[in-house]
C-alpha cells in the first residue's frame, strides 16, 4: 500500500527494501529479508517505522501490537478483527473444518474480500469494517449479498468450488 501527497511520498512492501522511499514496513516471516544486505539495512534503521518479528503468526497482531504499544493506538475497538485477522493470517484455526465451514462472519467475509467479484468492493467495506460488528458486516448490502451467493456456491456444491479473486488467480475448495 502506498500514500501520496503533494510534499510527501509514504510506501509499504511485503519484503525488505532499503530504499527511501519505505518509510513504513512490518513482518513477521522468516523469509523477510531477500538478501543479508537488507536484515543489515533493517537493524540498522533509526526511524522507529520498520518492524520485524518472526515469533508473531500474523501481521495483523503485529500492527496491532507495535500500533499499541509505540504510538498509542487504541486496538480496542478493533479487537475482533484483529482476533479473527490472528486466525486466518497465521493459521491458526481451531480444525481443519473450521477454516472451511463458513460457518463465522470472519470467514465469511474473508470469502468475500478474497473473491470480491468488484474491485471497489473492498475499498468500499474498510470503514464499514472499523465501525461494524463483523457479524453486522455479513448483513450490510452489498456485502451480504455476496457473501451468500459465494457461501450458497460453496455449500451448494460440496464437492468442488472453483472460484478467480481479482488478480489473485483460482482458487479451489474441496468439501465435504
Amino acid at each position: 500500500m502506498g500514500c501520496s501527497t503533494a510534499t510527501k511520498t509514504r510506501s509499504s512492501i511485503s519484503k525488505y527494501s532499503s530504499s527511501p522511499n519505505i518509510t513504513w514496513w512490518f513482518d513477521h516471516h522468516q523469509s523477510a529479508f531477500l538478501t543479508p544486505a537488507d536484515a543489515q539495512h533493517f537493524r540498522e534503521d533509526r526511524s522507529g517505522h520498520k518492524f520485524y518479528d518472526p515469533n508473531y503468526k500474523s501481521c495483523t497482531k503485529l500492527l496491532a501490537d507495535i500500533g499499541s504499544s509505540k504510538f498509542g493506538f487504541d486496538v480496542k475497538p478493533l479487537a475482533e478483527l484483529v482476533h479473527w485477522g490472528d486466525i486466518i493470517d497465521g493459521a491458526q484455526f481451531v480444525t481443519p473444518e473450521s477454516a472451511v465451514a463458513l460457518k463465522e462472519p470472519a470467514m465469511q467475509l474473508a470469502l468475500v474480500i478474497e473473491a470480491a467479484p468488484e474491485s471497489n468492493l473492498v475499498p468500499r467495506l474498510i470503514p464499514e469494517m472499523a465501525q461494524r460488528s463483523l457479524a453486522e458486516m455479513v448483513e450490510v448490502a452489498p456485502t451480504w449479498r455476496v457473501t451468500w451467493d459465494l457461501y450458497w456456491s460453496v455449500t451448494g456444491a460440496p464437492w468442488i468450488f472453483c472460484g478467480t479473486g481479482p488478480k489473485r488467480g483460482t482458487a479451489s475448495f474441496i468439501l465435504t
